[in-house]
């Protein structure tokens, strides 16, 4: 019902830009967003596709491994999770469909992740050193080796003793052991104590069919692989790198490697065997026909700023080698590698610069979102940054930021493209989107921050609230803001609303109550009490006269202005609520909370439709709803900002989530023929509804239940003819055809069940619909069931007439074999 569609300015902070691997352009790079990856096109800036998780259970991406290969079309590409869970998205460009496989193996957070493209197998490691081994065709585990480590571990990687198949997988914890495993067994072939006191990587050289080491003080270690793994130094060499974060990458090709670190250099390494002829020459070795040795040449490249991370993009033949270096400014360089001889014969290697680009990210919390333009932009307020940042959604970029004086807390919008801001100081400023400029300020509104402030539109008033307790009408002008009206309360005023239709300030502070002033001329008017802790947030429906409050002692109370009474009070969030707005088109409610979650609430009977959780990992401070009604922004102090599509009212929104304290859906099943008196009907309908909800909810996430066919049509046996007549008095006769239809096509499936039997019960119903004259609520619905039973009578009497005339034929020719036999007289 509620689905994520974009997010706006968040990057992993631990997670560098990645090339998408088999395009014909190097232009498509893929970006981690915490817990989703996008899909970003690099020349223009625009989100091409989302990754995002299909389970609420994951958190945050810790690790992301792609496979390269170019033996298969599909794109592989494993999210590691914090709270040990895989998400394996498998990419068919050609096709332009993309498949999620989700693989649970693991419960501490993970560290190391492999492909091995030859076997399509997957290799996966965690915090607590377990190693598991995953068929990627079957989608299982084929071995869980526990403790395969003391500690975490760090890196895998795929060897070979000698030149073919790749037979071993490599791992290397932080007990500083290296173990070798049989890949069809699992069993652990060998294990060695590592010849350095730290390292940080290790890669597979498969042209010298040698291990590449590379350690903390900066040294690159090249030892070649004998029988029954035994090792022999090839080379050592120093680099210009001796740091904990340092890193090491080896290009598909293997003809270049890289080293680099959190700084803004990177060492570049030419790969490259030495011919005999050359050996022979300049070391003057009597035994030309000796094995070639390795050749390394280094050149250092200095680039503008500190280097997150690096990735190589090679098309399918190992040429047009291109290079993306991902700053910690969010700055994205492109460059062309191309290397060269000079006149002496020497290498070279030459960076071009080809494109630059910055990934807009949030500079610090949301503490305020603004829909303006119809929907088009969404202004955002970044309280500690001290900055305003204007998107376009279109091409999803920041297309102004506005510097501030002081930390913004509150903001409203003032015309067309205009903004009035309360700040931390107690000033009121009013810029405009378009210039960015300040048009007026007004310091020292209030003794204190302002934590509220509203505006009437046409009569050119601004209404605030602050620390200080005072309530401010302003008049503002061309040139200046002039003060009206005050009143003095003895609480900070945290939120308030304007009730344009009754004249009335709506206020709540730190009392815990709704205040209710008359906007003329300032008297008190009323109060609503209800709530224990603070009010933190509160919305107004004008045309339905509801207030919806969310406060610190975590309930959600929708109010009856007409009634002046509580109408529903909801605790679910389980800490405290932050922000509450009504959607404007339906009346329906969303609900965030300092845990980060977003709850969506039905106007009708206040149950909950939808929840979205682990999205925001801190207190969500705003929730805005476009004009339209179709989208939800939200703002949090984790720095994100996400935009989420709420879907049209579909079928799915007449089934009611059913509560966690329900009885088990057997249960039911088992007490159903007891339920003969009925005192309520509609506590026979929840409980209908409930049943047929589950069942349509684990159809949707594809959850395989053996007993599923024989519950529903144990429920449907099960119900008398009183019953049904319930249903028809609910009006609610569009769940129940449904039902009707879903339980029609299980009987057809079933050629062992009694037809005739469950043909009565639908025939009885279609006629007692027709009776009440309910069916002409739900036509479409009605006539479908009826003219499939009509067709399933209508196969059965052909079939019925085709053994008839096959019975007539037999009898026919049994006939006259009698008779042309011999009489026994």
């Amino acid at each position: 019902m509620v689905c994520l569609k974009l997010s706006l300015g968040v990057i992993s902070d631990s997670i560098n830009a990645l090339f998408l691997p088999k395009t014909s352009v190097p232009n498509i790079i893929i970006l981690s967003k915490e817990n989703f990856l996008i899909l970003l096109s690099l020349r223009s800036g625009t989100t091409i596709a989302i990754l995002k998780k299909s389970t609420e259970e994951v958190k945050k991406i810790l690790k992301i491994e792609i496979n390269k290969s170019f033996r298969s079309k599909t794109i592989l590409i494993a999210a590691g999770f914090d709270n040990g869970l895989i998400q394996i998205w498998k990419m068919n460009i050609l096709k332009s469909s993309i498949v999620c496989v989700i693989l649970k193996g693991h419960i501490f957070p993970i560290n190391a992740l492999k492909f091995d493209f030859h076997r399509q197998n997957f290799f996966s490691a965690c915090k607590s050193g377990n190693l598991v081994f995953w068929d990627l065709k079957k989608k299982i585990g084929i071995f869980k080796i526990k403790k395969a480590h003391q500690g975490k571990i760090n890196i895998l990687c795929l060897t070979r003793k000698v030149v073919g198949k790749l037979k071993f997988l490599l791992s290397f914890g932080e007990d500083n052991y290296i173990r070798f495993w049989d890949l069809k067994t699992g069993f652990c072939l060998k294990t060695l104590t590592s010849p350095f006191n730290k390292i940080l990587n290790i890669e597979f050289f498969w042209k010298e069919n040698s291990l590449i080491f590379f350690n903390d003080v900066g040294t690159l270690a090249f030892y070649g692989i004998k029988k029954f793994f035994s090792f022999y130094l090839l080379k050592k060499i120093s680099t210009t790198f001796g740091f904990k974060n340092s890193n090491l990458f080896l290009n598909k090709n293997q003809s270049f490697l890289f080293v680099f670190g959190k700084n803004n250099f990177v060492d570049i390494f030419i790969l490259k065997k030495k011919s005999p002829s050359f050996q022979a020459k300049s070391h003057k070795i009597k035994n030309p026909t000796k094995k070639p040795k390795l050749f390394l040449k280094k050149f250092t490249h200095f680039f503008v700023s500190k280097i997150k991370g690096i990735d190589v993009w090679e098309n399918k033949f190992g040429k047009n080698n291109f290079l993306i270096v991902h700053y910690f400014s969010n700055f994205i360089d492109l460059y062309k590698i191309q290397k060269k001889k000079n006149s002496k014969k020497k290498h070279k290697i030459l960076l071009i610069q080809i494109f630059r680009t910055k990934i807009e990210s949030n500079p610090s919390d949301v503490r305020e979102l603004i829909w303006f333009s119809n929907d088009f932009f969404i202004v955002s307020l970044y309280g500690l940054a001290k900055k305003i940042y204007v998107w376009f959604l279109n091409s999803q970029k920041c297309s102004q930021i506005i510097p501030i004086f002081s930390s913004g807390i509150c903001m409203n919008l003032s015309g067309k493209n205009q903004i009035i801001l309360g700040n931390k100081k107690g000033s009121i400023e009013l810029f405009n989107l378009e210039t960015g400029i300040l048009v007026l300020s007004k310091s020292k509104a209030h003794i204190g921050p302002i934590w509220a402030i509203d505006l009437l539109k046409n009569f050119f008033k601004v209404i605030s609230g602050g620390a200080d307790g005072m309530l401010k009408i302003w008049d503002y002008e061309l040139n200046e803001i002039k003060i009206s009206k005050y009143l003095y309360l003895r609480d900070q005023i945290l939120s308030l609303k304007i009730f344009f239709n009754k004249n009335l300030i709506i206020i709540s502070s730190l009392t815990s109550k709704i205040l209710f002033f008359l906007l003329d001329s300032l008297q008190f008017s009323f109060s609503l009490q209800g709530h224990s802790l603070p009010i933190m947030s509160m919305d107004l429906h004008c045309d339905l006269s509801l207030i919806a409050t969310g406060s610190a002692d975590n309930f959600l109370k929708i109010w009856d202005l007409k009634n002046k009474l509580i109408r529903k009070s909801l605790n679910y969030h389980g800490s405290a609520i932050t922000a509450v707005i009504f959607q404007k088109s339906t009346g329906n409610i969303f609900s965030a909370s300092r845990c980060g979650k977003i709850c969506f609430w039905s106007k009708n009977n206040y149950k909950l439709l939808s929840e979205l959780k682990n999205y925001h990992l801190g207190p969500i401070w705003t929730l805005k709803i476009s004009s339209n009604g179709n989208f939800l922004a939200s703002g949090s102090q984790d720095k994100k900002l996400i935009i989420w599509k709420i879907n049209e009212e579909n079928f799915e929104e007449n089934f009611l989530k059913p509560q966690k304290n329900n009885e088990d859906q057997s249960d039911f099943i088992k007490n159903l023929p007891q339920q003969k008196k009925i005192k309520k009907k509609l506590d026979f309908f929840e409980s209908f509804e409930s049943f047929f909800f589950r069942k349509t909810f684990e159809k949707k996430k594809q959850i395989k239940f053996s007993d599923e066919n024989l519950n529903i049509l144990n429920f449907f046996a099960k119900i008398e003819d009183k019953e049904w007549e319930i249903f028809l008095e609910t009006k609610k006769t569009k769940i129940v055809f449904f039902f009707l239809n879903l339980v029609f096509k299980k009987i057809k499936s079933d050629q062992r069940l009694d037809l005739f039997y469950f043909l009565e019960k639908f025939i009885y119903f279609l006629k007692l619909a027709e009776k009440k004259k309910i069916a002409s609520l739900d036509v479409v619905y009605f006539k479908k069931i009826k003219r499939d039973i009509k067709k399933f009578l209508f196969g059965i009497k052909e079939k019925l007439v085709k053994n008839l005339n096959l019975m007539n034929l037999v009898k026919k020719k049994l006939v006259k074999k009698k008779s042309d036999l011999p009489d026994s007289n």
